[in-house]
């Protein structure tokens, strides 16, 4: 079963200190960590649930030093690309799409 929920509770170790334990199931795995900070059991739970939503959609995270306008050439660069295995009719349209795009590198470059 590929339960996907995650749970932060207090628990008590056997020397009397309480500490915070993060416990669900990523890709049909039990997990259990254990945390001094409820803080830290609660970043820890988050990063997980993340991982288990980035499997079940096919998305993922890319760290990178791009600006966020940045990512947004690129990609529209990318898009571009696109049209140039499309037949000529399409020629107007990937004329507009190339002033946008020339539109946001000036804007990105200032």
């Amino acid at each position: 079963m590929n339960h996907t929920k995650f749970v932060v509770s207090r628990f008590e170790n056997r020397n009397g200190l309480c500490s915070w334990r993060v416990s669900g199931f990523l890709h049909g795995v039990r997990l259990r960590k254990n945390f001094k900070t409820r803080e830290e059991a609660a970043a820890e739970k988050a990063a997980l649930e993340i991982k288990a939503l980035q499997s079940t959609s096919g998305l993922r995270s890319i760290a990178t030093a791009l600006t966020e306008e940045r990512v947004e050439v690129e990609s529209d660069y990318a898009e571009m690309q696109e049209f140039f295995t499309v037949p000529p009719p399409a020629f107007d349209e990937l004329w507009d799409r190339l002033r946008v795009v020339e539109t946001r590198i000036n804007a990105v470059a200032k």
